[in-house]
């Protein structure tokens, strides 16, 4: 796809662009941070949460419009009309809009919808003389040219003959003096915004290291923006980046079709305790649960996964060899030295250790920041004694899996149920 623009702008800076009616516009940027260094973003997924409606925006999309006007005269300055030639037209595939300036200004070529949307801008400094763009259609029945200077203004009406195409494309085909902002966009007729909508926005984006990562923002719209995004390893589950549980926020992560909690669960159950009793390392590493307990704590719409369900999610990551390598959090602050791992598929898991509480000894802590041990749903034998779990220590890339007595209390991380497969 031809641009005008540098290539860097649309990498490291994308914006989004309200007009409400004619004078009021928001304008929204968005970078990406990973680690302090600027990424280049893959994607924004973007949701109004107040009406219910999603669309994304992709890379090669540098603009991102939401229009709501009452008329497209309003772009119409009678006293410098100028005129605006559309050929062919009607058009089936491309058709040349071609005008002219008589003096130097700042000025905007817009495609509007029917719907009074834009779905593509050209913005920049025009010399005097004459321009010429490139418009593709998508599948709007018509949709109305404008260009609105400084100093002089005109529309024109495209007539489409062809009804099959998903996207509209602008393209200029002529030279043009420092332009600011070119756009090629998709048609966001169906998504609908109001002032003060609360909106969240998705970013996806590689790492620093290239890892696949994620950030939100939430918001409510009502002036314009500088957004940041700060990128970290994992994605979460669509449209449920997060959920809130007994005065908790937890966030989501997706591997393949399942769907399960970054952090270890904190919720306060009997039959579950802090390490050494001391409620900060509760807040720290989450609690430990026996396994009566762990099979109740999860919040309502998630439970705690099988065996076959961890084994699915080590598999998915690398295989149990290497797996740990890519789930354990980095650095030292919670896990002792060594701790091998670069956290690339985002699980962030935490030493919490255990607490042993079987008959015939004194209960005890012990192993937190060298061992995370997580239980799964999945019993071992008919006495109704043991469950399997699944671990990780300091010093191994490897996760592995044995069998626990049901009475000590290990973490928990907890799978959505609506997709889980028991």
């Amino acid at each position: 796809m031809k641009r005008i623009i540098p290539v860097m702008v649309i990498f490291l800076s994308i914006s989004a662009t309200l007009l409400i009616a004619q004078e009021q516009v928001i304008e929204l940027s968005f970078k990406a941070f990973s680690k302090g260094t600027t990424v280049i973003m893959d994607s924004i997924f973007i949701e109004n949460l107040s009406q219910g409606a999603d669309t994304s925006l992709f890379v090669y999309d540098s603009v991102l419009q939401f229009a709501i006007i009452s008329s497209v005269n309003n772009y119409q300055n009678p006293a410098h009309a100028m005129a605006i030639s559309i050929y062919p037209n009607p058009v089936v595939q491309t058709a040349t809009i071609t005008f002219s300036f008589p003096v130097n200004q700042s000025a905007k070529l817009l495609v509007i919808n029917p719907l009074g949307q834009q779905v593509a801008i050209y913005k920049g400094n025009f010399r005097a003389g004459s321009y010429r763009f490139l418009f593709s259609p998508a599948s709007e029945s018509y949709y109305f040219i404008v260009v609105r200077g400084e100093r002089n203004s005109g529309y024109g009406k495209l007539i489409n003959l062809n009804r099959n195409s998903s996207r509209c494309k602008l393209e200029a085909i002529s030279e043009f003096q420092n332009p600011e902002k070119q756009s090629f966009i998709s048609t966001l007729a169906d998504f609908p915004f109001s002032p003060g909508d609360k909106i969240r926005f998705s970013c996806y984006a590689k790492t620093k290291e290239g890892y696949s990562g994620s950030d939100y923002i939430e918001d409510s719209l009502v002036s314009s923006e500088n957004y940041s995004f700060s990128i970290n390893p994992g994605i979460p589950c669509r449209g449920m980046p997060y959920i809130h549980y007994s005065g908790k926020t937890y966030h989501t992560l997706q591997y393949g079709p399942q769907c399960w909690l970054k952090e270890n669960l904190n919720f306060a159950y009997l039959g579950s305790w802090c390490y050494d009793n001391n409620i900060l390392n509760c807040d720290e590493y989450g609690r430990l649960y026996d396994w009566a307990s762990a099979m109740e704590a999860c919040p309502p719409g998630w439970h705690l996964p099988s065996n076959v369900e961890w084994y699915e999610l080590v598999n998915y990551i690398s295989g149990p060899s290497g797996a740990a390598g890519k789930m354990k959090e980095t650095d030292t602050t919670h896990w002792l030295p060594p701790n091998y791992t670069s956290n690339s598929s985002g699980f962030s898991a935490l030493p919490g250790g255990y607490f042993y509480n079987s008959p015939g000894a004194e209960p005890y802590f012990n192993a937190k920041r060298k061992d995370g041990y997580f239980w799964t749903s999945t019993e071992d034998d008919s006495e109704n004694k043991w469950a399997w779990r699944w671990f990780m220590d300091y010093a191994s890339e490897a996760v592995n899996h044995n069998r626990d007595d049901k009475r000590n209390a290990i973490s928990v991380r907890c799978m959505r149920s609506v997709q889980s497969r028991k």
